[in-house]
């Protein structure tokens, strides 16, 4: 990128969940400080990954057969190194960047997932933004309890497998909904206001945030896989068809 700056690539394994999903390319950008010294090592100062996980097998088999599909990139640092590194990218590859837009449904279904993991990773608290269209905009700061909400969250499940529902385990988008809704009502009797009027902006737990302008921090690796499945899927659906 620079004189000042040493680049690497490298592979990332394990992340390739499906047959048609390529590996994971992890981007390092290292300098030396400015008062190093001469054998002092370079120090890591921005990082970003390029990955497709659980990509859709009908989107990728129409593409060339060899045009490989990362639609999913992140990036730890800097944002005029970010900037500097989607520029070569562009200019080097056929490609392009641009912000990730998580929607309303998505982050509810992120709810839902980080929700799930709270027997086996303590979500502490599930926080949500919700943004009501009143004049001027309204925004709404719900904080539930981790383990009010895994009860919430466990309650469905178990009604949902007692009626020949989805698995142990698995999230269906009944029980999404349900979730949701519970919540909702939940605020709904103590406040008098209906959240269902307005749109889900930002959710964060101890795992992780996420903002429906496509701002993400991860927090803790349980669930990577399935946090990036979603994610790929969002960055999918903003791809050409």
């Amino acid at each position: 990128i620079q004189d000042s700056f040493k680049v690497s690539f490298s592979g990332v394994q394990g992340l390739a969940v499906a047959d048609d999903d390529p590996e994971t390319v992890l981007i390092q950008v290292h300098t030396k400080p400015v008062f190093a010294q001469q054998d002092d090592p370079l120090k890591l100062v921005w990082s970003g990954w390029l990955t497709c996980c659980n990509g859709s097998p009908e989107y990728l088999h129409s593409l060339p057969k060899d045009f490989t599909c990362l639609p999913l990139f992140g990036s730890n640092g800097a944002q005029n190194l970010t900037s500097v590194v989607k520029s070569w990218f562009q200019k080097n590859f056929d490609c392009s960047f641009g912000p990730l837009e998580i929607n309303h449904t998505s982050l509810e279904w992120l709810v839902a997932l980080w929700t799930s993991c709270n027997t086996e990773t303590n979500i502490q608290n599930l926080k949500m933004l919700w943004t009501l269209p009143v004049e001027p905009p309204l925004q709404v700061t719900y904080v539930v309890e981790g383990n009010d909400a895994w009860d919430l969250w466990n309650s469905l499940q178990q009604r949902s497998e007692g009626d020949g529902g989805e698995k142990a385990g698995w999230i269906g988008i009944e029980e999404v909904t349900a979730f949701m809704q519970g919540l909702k009502s939940h605020f709904y009797r103590h406040f008098r206001l209906d959240l269902s009027a307005g749109n889900l902006s930002q959710v964060s737990t101890s795992l992780g945030s996420a903002k429906y302008n496509g701002k993400i921090k991860v927090s803790n690796s349980s669930y990577m896989i399935t946090t990036l499945t979603l994610l790929t899927e969002c960055a999918l659906l903003k791809m050409p068809f």
